[in-house]
């Protein structure tokens, strides 16, 4: 099939619009095919979505397409007990948002010379918290949170001595976030800048970053692959700046991931991922509730204490700590047309035990998740993969989580998720 430039342009574009597109969408991980082995991407390049993973892994991959779509569903809700104010306990249940869905797209294209060019467009995480009940210590409507980050790169590598790759992609990189029912933060004793904390609809925020990446071929079984990507300068969420520390700014923290593969027969590969992700760089995200507040006259209308009112350098956050993720995975072919795969991930939490009552906003509690998925090649230059993917139940309770000026007690959090992808993948 002849390749034509501008096809793959409209293509392109396409695909982009999708991925920034404004409906409800939710990726779990990047490309369908590392998804099935648990997101082991670093040093197994399988298809155009391996720039997400490491930019120097698409000098392994041919030229070729590839888009895909996740479907993804959360069972989440927190628990409050022993609260002095009767009608905040309760267990309240934090789904009830649409199941969300996510497309991703990519394409790479060799120019020779060992040089290789390559593009993905995809949502690299998704967080949505949707409660039909009020909650009396925060606001007089439902509460909820809304956060997208999207990402479009654009990559270049370059495979020298036959042995060894380095890649640069360049993340342009979108954020979206919505919050609601928190009227009762949207007064000065709690926040630095009224009228900036809730029910504001959507806002925007934008940055450009990159991330390099190496990857050597030790030897025609083996591979080894790093990637480093800084921490990413975003622009103010407005709408919000009495709600995000540094008056609405959430940056994109550093990440650092190392890989190795190992086919150990012909048919069959075993890959190993580790990634370090440094959230407590994040104002927003590190900075803990207590101690930070202080009494009022009126004990159910405690204020913070002047430089850790929302919105402020030191304004409270969602307290959470680094996080250190494990991946492996392996793949069996058992012919040329037909490939399955399965994984495991873990890590621990970011969210400390002190920390849950801010954290029933975002009830990212899951630490492990398993995965299958399988390839099937209809054509010389035509396949289509799935996956799906089951996060664990993890429940965090809380210990000292509710201040006593707020009515003591705990605020227990718990999630489990599940996801399908499928994608199809074109080699030109």
């Amino acid at each position: 099939m002849k390749f034509r430039w501008p096809t793959l342009f409209s293509t392109i574009g396409l695909a982009t619009t999708l991925c920034l597109m404004t409906s409800e969408s939710h990726a779990l991980v990047l490309s369908v095919k590392a998804t099935g082995m648990a997101a082991t991407g670093v040093a197994y390049p399988q298809d155009a979505l391996v720039g997400g993973y490491n930019p120097a892994g698409t000098t392994e991959v041919p030229d070729r397409v590839d888009a895909g779509v996740v479907w993804g569903r959360d069972t989440q809700n927190c628990s409050i007990r022993g609260n002095l104010i009767p009608v905040v306990n309760g267990r309240f249940n934090g789904d009830h948002a649409k199941d969300p869905y996510s497309p991703d797209f990519g394409v790479i294209k060799h120019i020779g010379n060992g040089m290789t060019i390559g593009l993905v467009a995809y949502d690299r995480s998704y967080i949505k918290t949707d409660y039909k009940a009020i909650f009396p210590l925060f606001g007089t409507s439902p509460l909820g949170l809304e956060y997208i980050h999207a990402t479009v790169s654009p990559s270049f590598a370059v495979k020298f001595c036959e042995q060894y790759s380095v890649g640069i992609s360049i993340n342009y990189m979108v954020q979206r976030l919505k919050v609601n029912g928190l009227q009762l933060i949207d007064i000065p004793t709690r926040t630095s800048h009224l009228g900036h904390v809730t029910n504001r609809g959507y806002d925007y925020s934008q940055g450009v970053g990159f991330t390099i990446g190496g990857l050597w071929d030790v030897n025609d079984c083996i591979k080894i692959g790093a990637t480093y990507q800084p921490q990413t300068c975003m622009s103010r969420f407005k709408k919000y700046s009495g709600f995000i520390a540094q008056r609405g700014r959430f940056d994109i923290p550093k990440k650092i991931s190392a890989g190795i593969s190992y086919r150990f027969v012909r048919c069959a590969t075993v890959a190993f991922d580790v990634e370090y992700i440094g959230w407590s760089d994040i104002k927003a995200l590190k900075n803990p509730l207590k101690p930070s507040y202080v009494t009022t006259d009126n004990p159910l209308v405690p204020g913070f204490l002047p430089s850790k009112r929302l919105g402020r350098n030191s304004g409270i956050g969602f307290g959470w700590r680094d996080q250190v993720f494990y991946r492996i995975g392996a793949d069996y072919a058992f012919s040329e047309s037909l490939i399955v795969r399965a994984g495991f991930r873990t890590t621990c939490a970011p969210i400390r035990r002190s920390q849950t009552v801010t954290n029933q906003l975002l009830l990212d509690t899951v630490e492990n998740f398993l995965t299958i998925g399988a390839t099937w090649k209809f054509t010389a230059c035509h396949e289509i993969s799935a996956y799906y993917a089951h996060g664990f139940q993890n429940k965090i309770k809380g210990k000292n989580s509710i201040p006593l000026p707020f009515g003591g007690g705990e605020s227990n959090i718990e999630q489990t998720k599940d996801a399908v992808g499928l994608s199809i993948g074109w080699m030109y």
